[in-house]
């Protein structure tokens, strides 16, 4: 004799404001089953409505996905049958769950990843996972928590700016860029997020409300700031105290030294959806190591010669030539190469870059040469005479200045104390 054992599962989404999203399941008998369990799963938003999609995947104890259910904003409420055992249930909510790649039920896995969809900013995301046993003639009553899984930056506010700054950039990272079924965060890959600032009527402040969801930090992330005048670009950096956490909502703010001239004291906060936190920290001299070159004009103080965007390299000159000891013979190419050696080791390099000066290319010397009056001066139409290596043989290179035409001229004989010591040094950024 087989007794009726239908049950009826209700599961439910619910989001209000600044608090964690429920899941509400509740078992009840039905009439029209005999040996499986009915489960209808509904959902719902709270008054803030940021909850309007659910994906609900449903495993056996075998691992295998059994069902994968979906309900929205008109259609909250979906029906399955499942036989009477053990399953774990992996629950996600979200207002725009397109934004990410979701596996389909043939696909999914316990261990699946969930990443962003190419071309799409992230939106918010909310998970739970349990695990049930449904028996026969069983009455229950199951309620989830849904976790936030996102961070999110409300605001980014720089104030006290120089006037003559033409572009501000703040860059954070690395932040996770995948997150698996379980709710944790692999290692790999990892991601940085930029915000470029808009200067305000005022003309010193500088902000953007980007409201941009993330998922947490890696670790206590790296904060960047970037300016950029007509002196060219300049740097902060800096590495937090605490990192960014999820279901949080984070506020960057600083505020330009001008008395100093290299000073940016800012404040990461965050605020209600979890706990308050702050961050708070300087960016001055000492940890000025950020570099954004750009092509032809300064970085950090000095000359940004060239900038390989694919490799993130970039050649930087020197502040200003330098002295060297001169031979006596002036046709012995040996010796005056030798003499540019020990200037070039012993010229302090910029700050937090490894790298080691050397003589520029003249590709490289016939850019610089003809960059007046940003980088040389011009005499009667003739660039400075600069040490180059052409074709790597050690020589000399000038440009000749005739209208706007401009004619680059290289020599390996004769040498003479005229000749200007100017290196580069290649750096990564």
């Amino acid at each position: 004799m087989k007794i009726k054992l239908p049950t009826a599962l209700c599961v439910i989404l619910m989001c209000t404001s600044c608090e964690k999203v429920s899941l509400d399941e509740n078992i009840e008998l039905s009439s029209q089953e005999k040996e499986n369990a009915s489960i209808t799963l509904s959902t719902r938003t709270g008054d803030d409505n940021n909850v309007t999609e659910g994906f609900i995947y449903i495993f056996n104890s075998s691992g295998a996905c059994v069902q994968r259910l979906s309900t929205d904003a008109d259609n909250t409420e979906v029906t399955t049958k499942l036989s009477a055992g053990t399953y774990s249930i992996y629950a996600f909510g979200g207002s725009d769950l397109s934004r990410f790649i979701f596996p389909s039920q043939e696909e999914a896995t316990t261990t699946s990843v969930i990443a962003r969809q190419a071309g799409k900013l992230m939106g918010d995301l909310l998970q739970k996972q349990t695990d049930i046993t449904v028996e026969d003639g069983e009455e229950r009553d199951l309620n989830l928590t849904l976790d936030r899984k996102v961070l999110c930056i409300d605001q980014v506010i720089i104030t006290n700016m120089p006037t003559d700054v033409t572009k501000v950039e703040v860059s954070l990272s690395p932040f996770y860029s995948t997150m698996s079924f379980d709710g944790t965060y692999p290692t790999s890959p990892s991601e940085s997020y930029i915000v470029s600032l808009t200067k305000q009527t005022d003309g010193t402040t500088w902000k953007a409300t980007p409201n941009q969801m993330l998922f947490p930090s890696k670790r206590t992330p790296m904060v960047n700031v970037s300016l950029t005048s007509p002196e060219g670009t300049s740097g902060f950096s800096y590495t937090a105290e605490t990192a960014m956490l999820a279901n949080k909502h984070y506020t960057i703010s600083g505020a330009y030294n001008v008395a100093h001239g290299a000073t940016l004291s800012c404040t990461l906060s965050a605020s209600e959806w979890g706990e308050d936190g702050s961050i708070d920290f300087e960016l001055n001299k000492d940890n000025q190591l950020t570099y954004a070159p750009v092509a032809g004009q300064k970085c950090n103080g000095y000359y940004c010669v060239s900038v390989n965007t694919t490799a993130r390299t970039a050649v930087l000159l020197s502040k200003k030539s330098i002295s060297y000891v001169v031979p006596n013979n002036t046709t012995d190419a040996a010796a005056w190469q030798q003499a540019t050696i020990e200037p070039m080791t012993n010229l302090e390099k910029p700050t937090g870059i490894e790298g080691t000066w050397r003589l520029p290319t003249s590709a490289e010397t016939e850019i610089f040469s003809k960059e007046s009056p940003l980088v040389v001066i011009f005499d009667n139409n003739i660039s400075p005479i600069y040490f180059c290596t052409i074709n790597s043989t050690f020589g000399w290179g000038y440009t000749l200045k005739d209208g706007n035409t401009y004619t680059f001229n290289t020599g390996t004989t004769p040498f003479g104390s005229q000749i200007k010591l100017r290196p580069v040094i290649d750096i990564s950024y």
